[in-house]
This record gives C-alpha cells, sequence and structure tokens, in this order.
C-alpha cells in the first residue's frame, strides 16, 4: 500500500481538517491502518506545528522540524517539516 499525502493550509486549533474526528478517533483510524498493512502513517497536526510518523510494532514520533522521510515505502522522498507549514 503506498501512503495518502495530504496537506493543506494550517487552520486554527481546535479544528480538525477531517471533520468531527477527535484524536482519539484519529488514533483508533492510525492503528486500522497500520493493522491492515500500511507501513507508514503521518498525522499531521497543524495547531502544533508538528508530523506524528507511525510504523507497525514501533512507537510513533514526533517531528517539529527536520525532514519528513518516506521511507520504507517511498525511500527517496523527503520534505522539510517547515515547508508543510509554510502555507
Amino acid at each position: 500500500m503506498c501512503p495518502s499525502i495530504w496537506m493543506r493550509r494550517p487552520l486554527s486549533p481546535p479544528t480538525w481538517p477531517w471533520g468531527s474526528d477527535t484524536f482519539g478517533s484519529v488514533a483508533v483510524k492510525v492503528q486500522q491502518y497500520l493493522d491492515s498493512g500500511t507501513q507508514i502513517v503521518w498525522v499531521v497536526r497543524p495547531e502544533i506545528r508538528t508530523v506524528e510518523v507511525y510504523h507497525p510494532n514501533s512507537a510513533p514520533s514526533m517531528i517539529s522540524s527536520g525532514d519528513l522521510a518516506g521511507a520504507p515505502v517511498l525511500p527517496d522522498f523527503r520534505v522539510a517539516v517547515e515547508d508543510i507549514f509554510a502555507v
């Protein structure tokens, strides 16, 4: 499976770009993606200018600066986290 890459202009907190989803329901969806075989899930958190990175069988990491990498699914993909929130 390939990841879906979705970026949009940062929103004012506490608005979620996907509507009525709560933090808990997003966590459930992330786990469902991982359980279904997805190798990487990115949750973009515009309110704190951070990207949460999830991989199967490992603890999530939070990235607020530096490069966001697409490995192992997209080994050559890199984007600066600052560029995601530059809009």
